[in-house]
């Protein structure tokens, strides 16, 4: 839109005062936005020096904004991870984009943090690349819990097949002349594996200790009236998994056998 000035003159009006309400009303919501961001939302220049640091970086990376603002990103890399900075500026520069980058990060008190990085080439009105914007998402603790759960899995894989295995040699091991003979053999000897399972999940599958086995496999004997042969003494030695099953297992044997019953 052209503007008469002094006689000759003109000035021209680039943008209309609603239209400038409007960029600046925009530009201030967006501005609102990067703030309250629980994300680390950064902005760096094609020499990798900080030129933006929002809330969410103060807060997970320990910097405020005016000890980070000035100085290169590398403040919040790790030595082993310098290279990677150097990769990813020649991407931008390139006009490319990273999605969901998995690294690490350094925070100011010297620990670590894994996160998702997303980085974009930040342009110029002229549509030069002039820097790159960087969000940053906190993924620590979803890692971890992603490594315990495959811990769990492989400890319950191990698991499971130790129990076919126990289950299979006690079969091999069971001799009867009867079925039902048989059957009350098998069934024995997996209850007192039963039990004994009952005292790893107390330990966190550390083991059992040899005295808490022996309660167990002993109970039905020391009733009230308690058999006076049986008297249990002598170190609280914990055995491992395997072996406390296995001993589990002879004790249910030869209880009966020494008892007469």
């Amino acid at each position: 839109m052209a503007i008469e000035g002094e006689p000759g003159l003109q000035r021209e009006a680039l943008v209309s005062e609603p239209a400038l309400d409007r960029a600046e009303r925009l530009a201030n919501l967006l501005a609102s936005i990067v703030e309250s961001s629980d994300d680390v939302i950064v902005s760096k220049n094609l020499d990798g020096i900080i030129t933006s640091w929002n809330k969410g970086a103060e807060r997970i990376f320990g910097y405020s904004a005016a000890e980070a603002i000035g100085q290169p990103i590398t403040l919040v890399i790790p030595e082993d991870r310098q290279s990677e900075e150097r990769e990813i500026l020649t991407r931008i520069r390139r006009g490319e984009r990273l999605d969901h980058f998995e690294t690490v990060r350094r925070r100011r008190d010297g620990s670590s943090i894994v996160v998702s990085l997303t980085v974009s080439p930040v342009k110029d009105a002229h549509g030069n690349i002039i820097g790159a914007s960087k969000i940053a998402r906190d993924i620590t603790e979803h890692k971890r819990a992603q490594e315990q759960i495959r811990i769990l899995a492989r400890e319950a894989e191990h698991r499971s097949k130790n129990i076919l295995a126990n289950v299979q040699a006690i079969i091999n091991l069971s001799q009867s002349d009867t079925s039902e003979r048989l059957k009350e053999v098998i069934s024995g000897r997996i209850q007192a594996m039963a039990n004994v399972h009952s005292l790893f999940v107390e330990t966190r599958w550390i083991g059992a200790e040899v005295s808490a086995i022996a309660k167990q496999e002993l109970a039905p004997y020391l009733q009230e009236g308690q058999d006076k042969r049986i008297v249990m003494e002598g170190l609280q030695i914990v055995l491992e998994p395997t072996a406390a099953q296995a001993i589990a297992v002879v004790l249910h044997e030869l209880v009966p056998t020494f008892l007469g019953t």
